[in-house]
């Protein structure tokens, strides 16, 4: 039960960072091994959703709302990521994907964001 609830507060933090804050992940980070899994699903899930044959890892950023660094991280950690001849190059065989996205764990709860009704709290003062 503490793991499914885990799994929403990360889904929940990057469904606020997404949609309002760009930065709300570097203010909050809550550790590399915590989001590990979460990300590993979502970089999996767009590469495989990937019609163009190529993809940048600021593109993979973009798409995932996953700082840059965190994402290259990732992709070298799991091995799809390799240094070749002067770039980097994505290895994605489909089995693979399907067995690194297998072990990454369960998705969690997904989230409505039409469903979100938050409005961030103001200070008076500045600190």
């Amino acid at each position: 039960m503490k793991f499914k609830k885990i799994l929403f507060l990360i889904n929940f933090s990057f469904l606020l960072k997404t949609i309002f804050l760009k930065k709300f992940i570097e203010k909050y980070y809550l550790g590399y091994a915590s989001y590990f899994s979460y990300w590993t699903q979502k970089l999996i899930e767009a590469l495989r959703e990937n019609k163009e044959g190529t993809i940048s890892i600021d593109k993979l950023s973009e798409i995932t709302s996953i700082k840059q660094s965190d994402v290259h991280k990732v992709l070298e950690d799991l091995n799809i990521i390799r240094y070749h001849q002067g770039q980097h190059i994505f290895v994605s065989d489909k089995k693979i994907m399907d067995e690194l996205y297998k072990k990454a764990g369960r998705p969690g709860h997904p989230l409505d964001p039409d469903k979100l009704i938050w409005t961030p709290y103001k200070l008076r003062y500045e600190i």
